[in-house]
């Protein structure tokens, strides 16, 4: 595993409940977003992927303007397949972590070289 892309970022409004606090579809679409930002970056052609697994774990609240950065990881899990890793952090500590399985149709070690340039 590597880490792909360091992403700088503050809690909105709109990625917060009544509470204040980050709802948590909000982390799994920060990752996607900045994946998909690398993806476009590297990628010339169209590409099929699908997640097929997704889990999100939260250790420290998020709230409306916390400034946070975020970490990707990828690795490769199988012929068709990787995790995309997203390490959320409010300073030292580790608020949310979100863990994405992609699925591609044809091989994952050629998805991660166009979209990567390694595997």
């Amino acid at each position: 595993m590597w880490v792909i892309k360091q992403k700088k970022g503050m809690v909105s409004i709109r990625d917060t409940d009544a509470t204040g606090r980050v709802f948590c579809p909000r982390p799994v679409e920060w990752v996607i977003q900045a994946f998909e930002e690398s993806c476009f970056k590297n990628l010339q052609i169209q590409q099929d992927l699908a997640i097929v697994r997704a889990k999100v774990e939260f250790f420290e609240p998020n709230s409306w303007m916390d400034p946070y950065d975020l970490y990707l990881s990828i690795e490769r899990v199988g012929n068709r397949s990787f995790d995309l890793m997203g390490s959320i952090f409010k300073g030292e500590k580790k608020t949310v972590e979100v863990l994405l399985t992609f699925v591609v149709p044809n091989s994952s070690e050629e998805f991660l070289k166009m979209a990567w340039g390694e595997v």
